[in-house]
């Protein structure tokens, strides 16, 4: 299972490497695969969320929006989640905590991101009462 974290770990790597050298299609095919072994193995829902954006991202910027609006809900519901719960994957909220990555404060912007890619998802989509409901949520 050790493995598998950090093969989900390295495709998300390639997968945000790709992006950004503009090659979507190499992206989304590492990101799709990071994002499965994410879910299978159950690593940190935050990790999973992250994924789900990035995902959301290429989706997006290949004119996928339908399914980019897709993973941005799914991100949010998964960071909504870890809000109402107010606890991170396995420690109590803490001011600052730098062996965690995904503190409130980081939640809480991550979280804003999410909505703001529904946002832009929706307005691709002409759905713009929704978009604005996401907008101002973000």
């Amino acid at each position: 299972e050790d493995c598998k974290r950090l093969l989900g770990i390295t495709l998300n790597n390639l997968g945000c490497y790709y992006k950004r050298i503009s090659k979507p299609n190499v992206a989304l095919r590492y990101l799709t695969r990071a994002l499965a072994i994410e879910t299978e193995i159950a690593v940190d829902p935050c990790n999973v969320a992250t994924t789900q954006l990035n995902v959301c991202a290429i989706l997006s910027q290949l004119g996928k929006h339908k399914e980019a609006y897709y993973h941005a809900s799914a991100a949010i519901k998964i960071l909504r989640n870890q809000m109402e719960t107010k606890t991170d994957y396995t420690m109590e909220w803490k001011e600052y905590d730098p062996n965690n990555a995904f503190t409130k404060k980081n939640l809480a912007t991550t979280l804003g991101i999410a909505y703001h890619n529904a946002g832009v998802e929706q307005e691709h989509l002409g759905k713009y009462e929704g978009s604005i409901s996401n907008y101002k949520q973000g």
